[in-house]
């Protein structure tokens, strides 16, 4: 899967106005702040890092929707799931890391699973098509990495 990439982006300015972000991925799409000649090869990896990762969670949400749909019955809410997700665990993970990344002077965003693999893989530019389904996982729990 290849993520539409859109630079210069009005909505990724508005989005990243309050910290230090170049760039913002949304259901697989990849909005960055700069055109095209100032955007770096190893920021696209990262972010198609995270367009894929964004896939999978969205395929997850497809699944628990449905078997939700047939516990519960179907209505309109189910669609959300899918759709927020990775979002919700992005979250969870940042609050969860919060108390030990203080003890240990780490910045949580650095230490939640889906940036760690971004960004331990971003300087390979065939990472995304070498990756392998949820690689994501084997970060969690990770506070390695100082931010």
């Amino acid at each position: 899967m290849k993520p539409i990439i859109i630079y210069d982006s009005t909505l990724c300015k508005m989005l990243t106005m309050f910290g230090g972000y170049s760039a913002i991925t949304l259901m697989t799409i990849i909005f960055f702040k700069r055109g095209k000649e100032k955007v770096k090869q190893d920021d696209i990896t990262h972010e198609t890092t995270h367009s894929l990762q964004q896939f999978e969670m969205i395929m997850i949400g497809i699944v628990i929707s449905i078997l939700l749909g047939f516990i519960i019955g179907f209505n309109w809410w189910l669609i959300s799931i899918p759709l927020l997700l990775f979002y919700v665990i992005y979250c969870l993970e940042y609050i969860i890391a919060l108390p030990f990344n203080k003890f240990m002077n780490n910045d949580s965003y650095h230490t939640i699973s889906f940036e760690e693999e971004a960004y331990d893989n971003e300087d390979n530019i065939n990472y995304p098509n070498e990756r392998k389904w949820f690689s994501w996982i084997k970060y969690l729990g990770n506070v390695k990495r100082k931010g």
